[in-house]
């Protein structure tokens, strides 16, 4: 995927669904589907006024998602594996940071 396959993204932290949905090359009751069927994505969205906004985070990943649909074909469950994949690498790597912090600590004891 090239860099300008997407628009820029305005240096904002919250948008609407109508612009996360451009922002992610999608429409915005794909972006409701994905929201049902991702969990991930939940975290990024509030709702105020009876209307979703999408935090800078979630368009992102919305743009992640997309990329996996429609470029690598991927299905929404293969969706879930990778994204959770991705994060369970993260929480490894925070865990195995806080363990050597924790080691030091008690070495100074």
């Amino acid at each position: 995927m090239t860099a300008d396959y997407y628009p820029p993204m305005p240096a904002r932290e919250r948008f609407p669904i109508g612009e996360a949905a451009a922002l992610a090359r999608a429409k915005p009751q794909t972006l409701r589907y994905w929201e049902e069927k991702i969990p991930a994505l939940r975290r990024g969205i509030s709702r105020s006024g009876g209307r979703r906004y999408y935090s800078r985070e979630a368009v992102i990943m919305l743009r992640r998602i997309e990329t996996l649909v429609r470029v690598e074909s991927c299905n929404l469950a293969g969706v879930r594996r990778r994204l959770g994949a991705k994060q369970n690498g993260k929480t490894a790597a925070a865990i195995q940071s806080v363990r050597r912090d924790i080691e030091k600590i008690i070495k100074l004891l």
